[in-house]
């Protein structure tokens, strides 16, 4: 589809982007420029959507000539240059931090002229994004797509009256405030339910039903209640393996390092498994899964979503006993201390390099209160987990709703009234 296309409702005339502003490459970096001073630069590695990360930023030297054509001045917006598909031409407004930076050739650079304002351009780079027009110009080069500043500078886009433009802009900020709110409170719940997570598994924070002993015990990595066990994995677990042979009816799962155990033709949208399962591993309802070669990357999942499902043979399969309760130990496996544990043990392993099979993964120990004491403990951070989920799900709604009003205001279909600045 063409950009006249997408934008073909729009009362405004499409102006090229170069008539709106200076567009500009970023500064090349090579080991022929050696002389001048130090500064930082940004790279696509600082550049969000919407955002610039500042919290890894690099140095290389500027000649002062150099310094003062790739300097960034307040309300320049950089768009990723090289990138995904999906994610190139990705822009962020540079609001002057860190000061005197500079900006690298993996950026384009989009200065705003007397007749545009910073924030409507931003807003409408962002819809350009989200709608695939970048995508539409941009080269690619095995898998990564270029955006092209000839290409980026060439491309018509609405440009109301700058009036028009801050009043829009106005509006839509309003839902950006909403989602930074929004993005804020579930990071704080998250770290909230981390400490928590600490507190309740290693009996820091115990329920006083349970309490049988104040005393407690030292373990290699923490202390723990002396009324809690300690076993190995291998004491309440056992490897599961069942190949599916000629079986090829059953759901295919993949593993995420947050969301654990998905479909994955749901997950991803497409086949990314092998088309002969005949290898695959059968995962029954209420069985562990883990990546044997990336388990340290935390990938590790519960099969509750089918009585019986297929996983890569690259996976280890393991079931529990009766004296576990399995949402207390998934929640335990899935920590980031634990992911450390797995790291460890598997930079140790010499069954092979850089796997943790069976054998060395069942040594590992874990706090074990009693059943009863891991489901009340499960229990409190499903609901905290609950909690989080529903302030995500308002999240992806106010995304939504500011997308449809995007799409709105910045093709003119819905018009605003300059009165409202």
């Amino acid at each position: 589809m063409g950009i006249a296309m997408v934008f073909k409702s729009t009362p405004w005339p499409l102006k090229m982007v170069s008539s709106q502003g200076q567009v500009q490459a970023g500064r090349q970096r090579s080991p022929h420029f050696v002389e001048g001073k130090m500064r930082c630069y940004l790279r696509v590695a600082n550049v969000f959507d919407g955002f610039i990360d500042t919290s890894d930023i690099k140095q290389m030297p500027f000649s002062d000539k150099e310094y003062e054509i790739y300097k960034l001045a307040q309300g320049d917006i950089l768009l990723n240059e090289g990138q995904s598909l999906e994610l190139v031409g990705r822009p962020a407004i540079y609001a002057g931090k860190p000061a005197s930076c500079c900006f690298q050739n993996t950026l384009v650079r989009f200065r705003p002229g007397p007749e545009c304002d910073p924030k409507y351009a931003l807003q409408l780079f962002q819809l350009c994004l989200q709608i695939g027009v970048f995508a539409s110009i941009a080269s690619q080069t095995t898998s990564i797509a270029h955006l092209g500043v000839k290409r980026f500078s060439r491309l018509k886009l609405p440009f109301p009256p700058k009036k028009e433009q801050q009043a829009i802009a106005t509006i839509l900020s309003t839902w950006d405030r909403a989602i930074e709110k929004a993005e804020a409170i579930i990071e704080a719940k998250e770290r909230r339910k981390a400490g928590l997570m600490q507190r309740l598994l290693t009996g820091k924070v115990r329920f006083g039903e349970f309490v049988k002993s104040q005393a407690r015990q030292k373990t290699k990595s923490y202390d723990l209640p002396e009324d809690w066990g300690y076993p190995t994995i291998g004491d309440i677990a056992v490897a599961v393996s069942q190949k599916n042979g000629t079986k090829t009816s059953l759901p295919v799962l993949s593993c995420t390092k947050h969301s654990g155990l998905v479909d994955s033709l749901a997950y991803f949208g497409k086949q990314v498994f092998s088309k002969d399962l005949s290898t695959y591993k059968v995962v029954p309802r209420g069985a562990f899964a883990y990546a044997t070669n990336h388990i340290e990357e935390g990938s590790i999942g519960y099969q509750d979503l089918h009585d019986k499902a297929l996983i890569s043979p690259m996976y280890t399969v393991f079931k529990t006993s009766g004296v576990v309760h399995d949402g207390f130990l998934f929640k335990l496996l899935k920590t980031e201390w634990y992911r450390h544990i797995f790291q460890t043990r598997t930079s140790a392993s010499v069954d092979r390099r850089g796997s943790l099979r069976w054998k060395e993964f069942a040594k590992i120990h874990i706090p074990l209160p009693s059943m009863e004491e891991q489901g009340k403990i499960a229990e409190v951070l499903d609901k905290a987990e609950q909690e989080i989920e529903e302030h995500r799900n308002q999240l992806t709604a106010l995304k939504e709703q500011k997308k449809g009003l995007m799409q709105q205001l910045l093709t003119g279909k819905v018009r605003v009234k300059v009165s409202l600045l």
